[in-house]
């Protein structure tokens, strides 16, 4: 899959390299091919995780992919958000959630807002300081390595309005690309807070098998 991303609304790059930073050895381009075992979804079984100031993506610096028809039926999805790309990081070997010199591999997951909405996604309590959310444009590395550290524990998606066009000229639902970080294989619970909707936790699957569904 390549991606058009805009930074601000003059400057357009295309293709893969600018998500570079965000790819992961452990999942292929391209939608996930199920969820049963990547994560699952349990709406109020647990309240939202505490979020300060998260970090914004905006309408701005959304990206573009052609993801096929069948894109919802293989994501994660959690209200008005999706995340896509997850592919085979539940079955994935420990191998690679290994270190490399204090920083790990991202793990690429593509997140699409139905349009006019605002969700928050933020690492649970209980993963905080294991794990990380890689969508600050500004913090991708050329080589794909991170700490925990260098990513954000909250990011709110804000799409495009209904009916608007992202800088690119692309309407429809809006991506974000980026990913996750881990220091290990792990279930990974994220909470999602959409604006009139109950909080959900989705509980992802990175290199554990078939998850339980609470967090």
């Amino acid at each position: 899959m390549g991606w058009t991303r805009s930074l601000g609304r003059g400057l357009v790059i295309a293709g893969l390299a600018l998500v570079a930073g965000c790819t992961s050895s452990t999942n292929p381009p391209g939608p996930a091919q199920g969820t049963g075992a990547q994560g699952s979804s349990a709406p109020g079984s647990q309240s939202a995780s505490p979020v300060s100031a998260p970090f914004l993506r905006t309408c701005d610096t959304s990206v573009y992919g052609d993801l096929g028809s069948d894109w919802r039926k293989g994501g994660l999805a959690a209200g008005p958000l999706t995340f896509v790309g997850l592919g085979s990081v539940g079955s994935a070997a420990a191998d690679d959630f290994a270190p490399h010199a204090g920083r790990y591999r991202s793990i690429k997951a593509l997140a699409v807002v139905d349009q006019g909405a605002d969700v928050t996604v933020s690492i649970a309590t209980a993963d905080l300081g294991h794990a990380a959310l890689i969508y600050d444009p500004s913090s991708i590395r050329d080589d794909g390595l991170y700490a925990v550290n260098d990513g954000e524990s909250a990011v709110t998606f804000r799409s495009c309005a209904k009916g608007q066009k992202n800088a690119l000229g692309y309407g429809g639902p809006t991506q974000f690309n980026g990913g996750f970080v881990v220091d290990g294989p792990r279930c990974l619970a994220v909470d999602v807070v959409a604006s009139g909707r109950p909080p959900q936790r989705l509980v992802i699957s990175m290199g554990r098998g078939r998850c339980p569904i609470s967090g």
